[in-house]
Parts: C-alpha cells; structure tokens; sequence
C-alpha cells in the first residue's frame, strides 16, 4: 500500500470511527445539560409548534432558527425527550454534511489533492470542536455547515455567476442569525463580499441588487422569527444588540474587549494546534500579494474572494464575542471559543493545502505560531495569576 493510500484509509476510518463514537454516545446520553442553553433551544421549538405553556424566565435569548429542528422533532416524537435524543442524531448527520463540504472546498475552490481532501475532513470531524459540540442540542455543527455552504457557493459564484447563486447566497447570508446572534458576522461579510462583487465587474450591479435585496429579506425573516419566540418564551427580552453597542462605546471596557480577542485568538490556535494562525498569515498573505497584482488568474479571484469572505468574518466575529463576553464572571470567557468555531474547518482546510504547496514557508510559520502560542498563554498565566472565576 503506498503512502497516499494509507493517508485515505485512515483518514475516512478516523471519521468513520469519529461519527460511531458520537452515535453511540448520543443513544447512550440521559437528556439534557442543566445549563439553560439546551433548554433554550428545545423549548424554542416547543413554541413554534404552538405550545406556548413553556415560557420560563432565562436571562438570555435563544435565536429561533434551530428551534425549526428541535420543534419538528418534538411533533414526530410527541415528547421533549425524543425531541432531544432526535436533535443529536441530526447533529452528528450535519457532521457528516460538513466533512462533505471541507473535502468539496479543500479539493473543488483550493484545488488540492483528494489525500488533503480526505485529511482535512478527517481533522474537522474528528476535532473536539465538532465532536464533543455535536453531542448538544445546540447549533454550534449546524452554524458550522451554513459557513462552509457559503464559502462553497461563493467558489461557484466566482467560477460560473449566476443571478440564482447569488439570490441563494443572499438570502442564507441574510438568514444566518436566525441560528445564532452571532452569525450576523456571516450577514455583513456577506454584503460586503456582494458590493466587491459589483465593484470588480463580477456581476452587473442589477445581479447585486438583487443579491442584497435577498440578504436583507433574509435577515428580515431572522427578526420576524426571533421577535414570535421572543414574545412567547422570553417575556419580550430585547436583544443583545443595544448591549454590544454600549459596550462598544464604552471606552474603560476596551482594554477588557482586547483581552477576549486575544482570548478568542488564543483558542483558535489551541483547537487547531497553531495551525488555525498558520492560516490566518497565509490568507492574509495571499490577499495584499494579490493586490499588487495588476493581473490575477480565475483561480487566484476565486481564493482572493474566499479568503476576503473568510478574514472578514473571523474579524467581526471575535469582536462580537468580545464584546458580548465582556465583564463576564465565568474563567472560561478568557478564552471563550464557541463564536471563533464556526471558522475552524476552513483554517484548517487552508493551512493543510499550504503545507502541500509550499511546505517549507508552512512549516516555518507553524513554528512561530507554536512560539506565539506559548507567549500568549504566559502572558495569560502572568496577567491573570491562575484561573479567574469571580471578580
């Protein structure tokens, strides 16, 4: 057997061995956690299919769009119970969607070998990220899938533009914070991403109208579908937007702000192995050297968007969550991850087709991210003297 073909075989048996783990473990888990995140979600669709006894008084809102799942289950089943059990075997489903979407990206948009294909959907189905957060009824796998769709579409739409593809791509944009507040990083990469398309002569402005106008319909379905559960199940708690404004503002809280950043950056390299900054150099990279390019082939255009798309999103997500986990009292807010995984799968992805590329340059900034990482967790180590749980 050659050394190609072993890579194959034991990447698709990591991720067969991956998802028969987490099936077992979702048929053998009790029922849900005691913090009210699970809760949320289930009772969420509870109340979209019209049982509105379920109102309890949680000091946070739960977006509506994965109640969509957790309510259809709940009317197939009859029961909560099955509406959960139900929910996580969805969960590991949509890991396999997403190990279908990262080998479709590594080897259709990067054009790399089907071996980093298979070892890129390997390293996301079997990271912890993906693994353990599938075995919640939460949206984290599904957030996820929705990313990587875009990213996927966006590939297409740069090879072959379609006023359809871009109505689609506008309208899943626009539709993203229906599943977590936090995807509207996704909504506003989108638009951005929409106008450069216009800008550079992509497609005509009408096709790029038409393409916001499906985001902004999107994003007004999001509203609609929050503001029904919101009145029902949260006793009309507004949401975190005029929080995260007023923080934003705040100027005594921005040294607290660059901290969770660092926190978030923090995190990505740990739950890549410092491969997730590795792709950050490099996708960075790749877009200043492209712009001083007068002239770029398609392949180059359609990474140059991907890695625009991808670099924004990332932006706006850690500070979101930065300042959404401001003044927070958990220890685990310091390095708080669950808003930065939805990126992880194409890190991963980038930084592995860099190494087959060009393997000495990754090599070498995989050693100093290696080097960043460890300075970052002494200056937390020094900064903060121990685990911080009140302050």
């Amino acid at each position: 057997m050659t050394s190609s073909r072993r890579v194959t075989v034991l990447a698709i048996l990591c991720m067969a061995v991956s998802l028969i783990i987490a099936l077992v473990t979702a048929a053998r888990i009790s029922g849900p956690s005691i913090r009210p995140d699970e809760w949320g979600y289930l009772l969420n669709g509870q109340v979209l299919i019209g049982h509105e006894e379920v109102r309890l008084p949680f000091s946070s809102m739960y977006p509506a769009g994965f109640g969509f799942i957790t309510g259809a289950w709940a009317w197939v089943g009859g029961s909560l119970h099955i509406s959960y059990r139900l929910t996580l075997f969805t969960n590991i489903a949509l890991m396999a969607v997403l190990g279908y979407l990262v080998f479709a990206f590594t080897v259709n948009t990067l054009k790399a070998s089907r071996i980093a294909g298979y070892l890129v959907a390997a390293l996301v189905i079997a990271s912890p990220g993906t693994l353990a957060g599938s075995l919640f009824a939460l949206p984290e796998t599904l957030c996820k899938v929705i990313f990587m769709l875009l990213v996927v579409l966006i590939g297409s739409l740069v090879s072959r533009p379609h006023v359809t593809q871009i109505i689609l791509f506008g309208a899943l944009a626009g539709l993203a914070p229906v599943f977590s507040g936090r995807l509207v990083a996704i909504s506003i990469s989108g638009a951005v991403l929409l106008l450069a398309f216009a800008w550079t002569g992509l497609v005509t402005r009408v096709i790029a109208s038409l393409g916001m106008c499906s985001l902004v319909v999107g994003y007004a379905i999001t509203r609609i579908m929050n503001s029904v559960v919101r009145d029902v199940l949260y006793f009309g708690r507004p949401s975190g937007e005029g929080r995260i404004f007023n923080r934003a503002t705040t100027v005594h809280l921005w040294p607290e702000v660059i901290r969770e950043i660092a926190g978030q950056v923090w995190y990505v390299s740990a739950a890549t192995a410092c491969l997730g900054v590795v792709a950050l150099v490099v996708m960075f990279r790749f877009i200043i050297r492209k712009a001083r390019t007068e002239k770029t082939s398609p392949e180059q255009s359609l990474e140059r968007f991907v890695y625009m798309f991808v670099l924004l999103t990332f932006l706006l997500l850690i500070v979101l969550g930065a300042l959404q986990l401001a003044l927070g009292k958990r220890a685990d807010h310091y390095i708080y991850g669950r808003y930065v995984e939805t990126c992880i799968p194409v890190f991963l992805a980038v930084a592995v087709v860099s190494l087959e590329r060009s393997k000495f340059l990754t090599l070498r900034l995989w050693r100093y991210s290696i080097m960043f990482f460890a300075f970052l967790t002494m200056m937390y180590v020094l900064l903060e003297q121990a685990d911080v749980v009140w302050r």
